[in-house]
This record gives structure tokens, sequence and C-alpha cells, in this order.
């Protein structure tokens, strides 16, 4: 009886041993390839998100790149309202180059004939005589027409070169200007389909894909690059439904997933044998522990439930404890058995690519605060754009963001050869949009005061636009200027700005200028604002600051204020400083003050002296 007990013992454990491992072997089938599919899915998802992340980049740093051209042929069109004879001058045409940071200079007749150039050989040449140039004949009829032409491909090498032309305010014409976009052309590159599926390797054989007329242009592994379609098996018209499919290339058995973006088809291939590792892994270890779970039978089964399934659950959740509280440095060590030894080493696989993503997004985020920062202080002015002017005044100005960008901002410019323009300016938020929004409103500003119009009336148009175009409610506090140097007569407007401080000459005492603070840029559709005229004597000083400058904090949370910088700045040792060297000291007192103290706000500082011709 022992023996038959044993015989059909051992019959049915092969028989529920038998259905039980079909049973969870089709189910890890399923299941690898589920999850095989949703890896794919995953990489394909970074993948076309990164596509986009970069479009949107390239798509904003090509909006800033355009309406710096516009501003620069508008300059050029006003420098030649002021000096027609510039339109027959072609050899300061070429020096003008240097000083609007553009490659080509053109000017244009109502016929649309170029009749001076920057380069002689193109004077002469007819607007119209091309479908490219022909589109700013409009210009001819419309002084306000402005028109910026996409980046296009130019010479051997295929540097990309842009145009911008505005209509002449001097008389019926076109003013043209032409540069090689070297900060796009850049973006452009980096932002490339080309460049985004190198690191997105799936498994050790599987690569995302992105083809282009068929054609790969960009994988992980390279010996896929230059392939087609028909190379992998697959359909010419590749289904691009995201869902999971087979194909056969070379021999080997591949499941991809395709989708597509714009004119880009992005595809995810995983070989066979690593679709089922994990499965064909775990069924050896099945077989294993049935085996000896069906061996050692009611011996074990109250040991193995506690000591390895109770055990290893309450060391996984103890350690998804910690995992899910943010330590991903938590490496789960549960190995009671085939199972838990799987789970423990996918659970930590899973986490190590969770920690290797985001220090991944970290870089990419620091990497494109870096591109913004550089961007941010490219559009700052150069001081030596001052320098022919050192006998009529000095000037000095510094930003020190408090994180990577900043929201301030300061700008001086020469509107004509006698009247200096220069402004500072605080957005109300911090970061990338901030400084998109300061870049926005700087623009804006420096082109009405370019144009020559009412200083109050420059603010109220910047003020419309600014309401306009404004989705985030953000706005400006702005103190904007206008200083003949000739007269010292100046015109400045308060838009909700600290009051600078002036000192009337190197013997006075520097106090808050008084005069009428008018309601923020941005904030509110048809605000008017009227200038405020003063004069300037000889040896006069102005000090424009933000508020981070009176409300950086020490370690005790106390502000510096407007009290304690009046009282520096009115020292002895301090007043009759130059602003360059005023800028210095007034920066290593607020860090000693905040003696390490974090920075809270963006500080920027703009000081200037009104000489005219006076001795330093």
């Amino acid at each position: 009886m022992l023996r038959i007990f044993q015989q059909w013992l051992l019959v049915c454990m092969v028989a529920v041993f038998t259905f039980s491992f079909g049973i969870l072997f089709w189910d890890q089938t399923r299941r690898a390839e589920e999850n095989a599919a949703a890896l794919i899915r995953a990489k394909i998802g970074d993948t076309l998100a990164q596509l986009a992340v970069n479009a949107e980049s390239a798509s904003a740093l090509r909006g800033i790149t355009d309406r710096a051209a516009t501003a620069k042929a508008r300059a050029f069109a006003e420098l030649l309202r002021l000096d027609p004879s510039l339109a027959r001058d072609n050899a300061r045409l070429a020096a003008l180059t240097a000083t609007l940071d553009v490659d080509e200079l053109h000017v244009c007749d109502h016929s649309g004939i170029i009749t001076a150039s920057s380069h002689q050989d193109l004077v002469g040449y007819d607007m119209k005589t091309s479908p490219q140039s022909l589109e700013f004949m409009p210009a001819v009829q419309s002084p306000a027409f402005s028109l910026v032409q996409p980046p296009m491909p130019r010479g051997a090498g295929g540097m990309l070169y842009q145009y911008a032309g505005v209509g002449r305010l001097d008389q019926p014409g076109i003013v043209q200007v032409g540069f090689y976009p070297h900060r796009l052309q850049t973006a452009l590159a980096v932002a490339g389909a080309e460049n985004i599926s190198n690191g997105l390797r799936i498994g050790s054989g599987g690569s995302i894909l992105i083809l282009r007329n068929d054609t790969v242009i960009g994988s992980a592994l390279r010996q896929w690059m230059g392939k087609s379609t028909e190379d992998f098996g697959l359909p010419a018209a590749t289904p691009l439904d995201a869902a999971a499919h087979w194909t056969r290339s070379a021999g080997e058995t591949f499941l991809y997933v395709a989708s597509g973006y714009g004119e880009y088809t992005v595809l995810g291939l995983l070989p066979e044998n690593e679709v089922y590792a994990g499965r064909n892994a775990g069924a050896l270890y099945l077989i294993a522990g049935n085996l000896l779970l069906f061996g050692v039978l009611f011996l074990l089964v109250s040991l193995l439930v506690r000591r390895t399934v109770v055990a290893g659950v309450h060391g996984i959740n103890a350690s998804l404890a910690k995992i899910t509280a943010g330590n991903l440095h938590e490496q789960v060590a549960v190995t009671g058995n085939p199972e838990f030894t799987a789970l423990s080493g996918g659970i930590n696989t899973m986490v190590d690519a969770l920690r290797s993503a985001a220090a991944d997004k970290e870089q990419r985020i620091n990497r494109e605060l870096a591109l913004a920062k550089a961007i941010q202080q490219g559009a700052l002015p150069d001081m030596l754009t001052t320098a022919p002017y050192q006998k009529e005044f000095d000037l000095f100005a510094s930003m020190v963001p408090a994180k990577e960008v900043g929201g301030d901002f300061y700008d001086f410019f020469m509107i004509d050869q006698t009247h200096l323009g220069f402004a500072i300016a605080d957005v109300s938020d911090k970061g990338i949009p901030a400084a998109l929004f300061m870049m926005t409103a700087k623009a804006h500003l420096k082109n009405h005061m370019l144009a020559g119009s009412d200083l109050g009336e420059a603010l109220t148009a910047v003020n419309d636009l600014l309401c306009q175009d404004n989705p985030t409610d953000m706005f400006v506090t702005c103190f904007a200027a206008a200083l003949n140097i000739a007269t010292g007569e100046l015109t400045c407007v308060n838009a909700g700005h600290n009051p600078p401080f002036m000192a009337a000459s190197k013997r006075d005492a520097y106090a808050p200028l008084a005069m009428k603070r008018h309601f923020v840029l941005g904030g509110l559709q048809g605000t008017r604002y009227v200038a405020t005229t003063l004069t300037l004597a000889p040896g006069a000083s102005l000090l424009l600051y933000t508020d981070g400058v009176t409300e950086a904090a020490n370690p005790d949370a106390e502000l510096y204020g407007e009290n304690r910088l009046c009282s520096f700045i009115n020292s002895e040792a301090i007043r009759p400083l130059s602003p360059k060297k005023l800028l210095s000291a007034l920066k290593q007192t607020l860090d000693s003050f905040t003696n390490g103290a974090e920075q809270t706000d963006d500080i920027t500082l703009l000081a200037l002296e009104y000489r005219n011709g006076i001795d330093s």
C-alpha cells in the first residue's frame, strides 16, 4: 500500500507540478513580453520627450535670435535716419558691422537696388531678382515693416545664415542686416535627432532607432546606422500604433514597437533572448524551487513559510519603505529563495535605473541652465560700449543672480551721439521663466528707447506690449532714464522700482531721488507713464539697485536695509570712489554682512558719474 500511495503521490506531484509550471511559464512568457514592450515604450517615451524638449529649446532660442536681429535692423535704420551719409559710405558700413555684431549691412533705395553695403560686390544688386530677397520689398512702402527670415544653410560648410530687414526711416527703401546665428547653430546641432538615441540602449543587444526617410540616422548601436526598415524585416509602411510586434532579421528575432514624431519614426528593438531572459532564469529557479518544495513536503512547509516567505516579505517591505521615503541608495538583499532573489535583483535594478535617471535629469537641467545663463549674460551690455565717452560720464554695472539665471537686468546704450540711455529692472519671479520674460521686457524697452520717442510714451508702449503677452501674470519694476551727456539734462521714469540714490556733486551726500513712482510694467493695460526731467551738474552721481541689495539677509534673518546702504555709500572712504570701485566695495560689504547665508534674490547694481569733461 505504501508503494501504491507513493506511486500515486508521485503521479499527482508530477501532474500538479507540470500543470502549475505550464501555467506559470505561460504567465511569465506573457509578462516578459508585456514588460519588454513596456520597457521599449518607456525608452521611446524618453526619446520623444527629449525630441520635444530640444525642439522647444531651439524654438525659444530662435525667437530670442529673431528679436535681437529685428532690434539691430531697427537700430541701423535709426542710425541711417540720424546720419543719411551712411548710405553713401560703404567703408563706414563695413566698420558698423562690428558695432551691431552682424556680418552684413545693406541699404536699398525705393526700387530695391542696393546702393550701399558692407560688401562692395553686392552694391547694385536688385532685391527683386531673387524670391528670398523679394520678401523684403514691402519695406519700401512701409517703414514699420520688419522681417526676419528663417536660418538657411550657406556655403560649402552648411553654416546657418539669417537676414533681417526693416523699412528705412529717412526715405523709402530697405535696410538689411545679415549674420551667422552661431548660438542657434550650436543649439540646433545639439538638438538634432542624430544625438538623441546614443545613450538609449535597451538591454545589451537592443536599441532605440530614429529613422528619417526609412533610414536609421540615430542608434545606440553603431552597426544599425544607415540601415532601412527592410533590413530589419519590417514592412515599408511600419505601423506607428505603439503596439508590440515581432520581426526577424539576419537569423535573429526581435520584439519591436514603433511611434511617429514629425518627420521621424522612432523604433525600439529588443532581441528575443533578452525578452525572455528573465522568464528563462525564473523557470530554472521555479523548477528547482518546486522540486525542493514537493520533496520536503510538510516537513519544511512551516519553516519555508516562516523563514522564506514571511521574512522575505518583511525584508523587502522594509527596504521598499526606505526607497519610497527617498533613499535610492537602499539595496534589497532578500535571497531566501530564487523568487525573492529575482525580485530583489529586479527592485535593485529598478532603483539603480531611477537613480541613474535622476542623475541624468539633473545633469541635463544643469546643462540647460548653464546655456540659459550664458545666453542671459550675453544679452547684457559690455562696459566697453561706453569707452569712447569716458570724458562725459563713467558707468559700471553688475548682476549676481540668486539662481543660475535671474529675473533682474540692466542695460545701457547710446541712443544717439549725445544721449545715453540706461535702465535697471526686476522681474517678479525667478528662474528660467523670469529670465525669458526679462529678455522680452529688455528687448521692448531698448527698442522703444532707441526709437527716440518720449521716454514716458516709450514705457507706456512697453507696458501695453507686456500686458498683451503675459500668460504667467509676471510684472517688472523698472527705472529707465536718458541722459544728455552734453547738457546734463536727465529724463527718467520710475515704474514701481526702488528710488535710486543721487549725489549732486563729489562733496554732496547721496540721497534717494525724489520723483513720482508709477505702477509696475506689465501689471495693468493702459497705464500712462510721465517722465521727470532734472539737470545734473558735473560730478553728480547716481546709484541704481534692485531690492536684492536691501533685502540681503544674514544668518540671523536681519535685512541689509536702505538705511545701512545709504550710510555705507555716504562714508568718507566710499563716496569719492568711481562707479566700478563703488560697486566692488558694495558687493564686498554685502558678502561680509550676509556671512555665507544663501542668496535669495538677484543682486543688480548700476552706478553712473556725470563728468562732462571734469577730471575724475
